[in-house]
């Protein structure tokens, strides 16, 4: 049975059909993706030509077969860039694989946009599995370009993810997560100086548009993981808790995503995580993150104080302790246990001036 993307709030819908205005013929610009053959030897061009074919059957609703399902997918999958010079191979895809778009990302960005609209999940999952392998091998100037292109601002819009049942549509749901996680890591101050963006206005100025066209649009498929993290689905629970950890490292860099994540359950969970599997993956991510904060300016430093003060009032001092004595009775999580010692040095036990004194000492 084809598989559709299910709304949360109607959960007896079992699919989106095809308009019934959609096309009973076949249109010339159709003809080329539908008579892709897998093992064609193609140029770049003729890639072009036959992934502006498969948008325009998207766009048309044209009704999509478990086989013509498949088809896209390989064809989706054999635009991967590969080889030594994939972040330049990335970079013309983004730019020349929709002609029209004339070296900008409005082309490619336009044409994706349009196959998140299909009603198939199958087909959605494949368009996003191809947007996050472009995404992992591209330069950080390209990510920032479809950032700013506010792709994933209209992406929310159009797949409204946190109106999914994660059952049958895990694998969008996964897909988002890796790559609001990749997009979240042009925060770093590592990305800004490869960027180099040096003045605090213009770091400033970047952060913000990060902010305010991926972590805003975002937020609703935050809360619904967040709401969601009891699912026992395999895997689910570690991307979204990697993803989470990426978001709390940028905090400090950036006073409005800072007020977003106190203001939100984020560090709650990722402290509650470590009571459970993926509790590697949390106190790495602090432990990462309060090494990070203490290496910048004093404004970044006072606000990962607001953050470490959070992370007591939420009880981490007592749930690291017991996830360090967990660990210490298990010889396979020996490095839990080395991390959880680092961070508790980190925050001053056994020192004379800690980095980040505990609570009562900051009135």
């Amino acid at each position: 049975m084809r598989k559709t993307i299910v709304a949360l709030t109607t959960p007896n819908d079992t699919c989106v059909v095809p308009s019934s205005k959609s096309p009973l013929t076949v249109k010339p610009v159709h003809e080329q993706f539908l008579n892709f053959s897998p093992n064609s030897e193609l140029s770049f061009e003729d890639k072009s030509t036959i992934y502006c074919s498969l948008v325009a059957l998207v766009k048309d609703e044209h009704p999509f077969s478990n086989a013509l399902l498949d088809k896209a997918s390989l064809f989706l999958k054999s635009l991967e860039p590969f080889g030594k010079d994939r972040e330049s191979a990335a970079a013309k895809l983004v730019s020349d694989l929709v002609p029209s778009s004339a070296g900008s990302p409005s082309g490619f960005v336009e044409s994706i946009l349009i196959l998140f609209s299909s009603p198939d999940s199958k087909l959605v999952s494949t368009a996003l599995l191809f947007l996050f392998r472009i995404l992992s091998i591209s330069s950080p100037a390209v990510r920032l370009l479809l950032v700013d292109s506010d792709l994933f601002t209209n992406l929310f819009v159009i797949v409204k993810p946190h109106t999914l049942l994660l059952s049958g549509n895990r694998s969008i749901a996964d897909k988002l997560i890796w790559n609001i996680k990749n997009l979240l890591e042009l925060s770093f101050p590592s990305t800004l100086r490869e960027l180099e963006i040096t003045a605090a206005t213009d770091q400033y100025n970047h952060r913000e548009m990060i902010f305010r066209k991926l972590v805003l649009p975002s937020s609703p498929f935050l809360s619904f993981l967040i709401s969601n993290l009891h699912v026992t689905i395999q895997g689910f629970f570690r991307s979204t808790i990697i993803m989470l950890g990426t978001l709390l490292r940028i905090g400090p860099f950036h006073h409005p995503t800072l007020e977003f994540i106190l203001a939100s359950p984020i560090i709650r969970m990722l402290i509650s995580s470590l009571h459970g599997q993926e509790e590697w993956n949390a106190i790495t991510c602090i432990d990462s993150s309060l090494k990070g904060w203490k290496a910048q300016d004093p404004e970044v430093l006072q606000s990962g104080k607001r953050i470490v003060q959070t992370m007591f009032l939420e009880g981490f001092e007592d749930t690291l302790e017991q996830t360090r004595m967990y660990g210490e009775d298990r010889p396979s999580h020996r490095y839990i246990v080395d991390v959880c010692h680092s961070v508790f040095m980190f925050l001053g036990a056994n020192e004379s001036e800690p980095p980040y004194p505990h609570p009562p000492s900051w009135a």
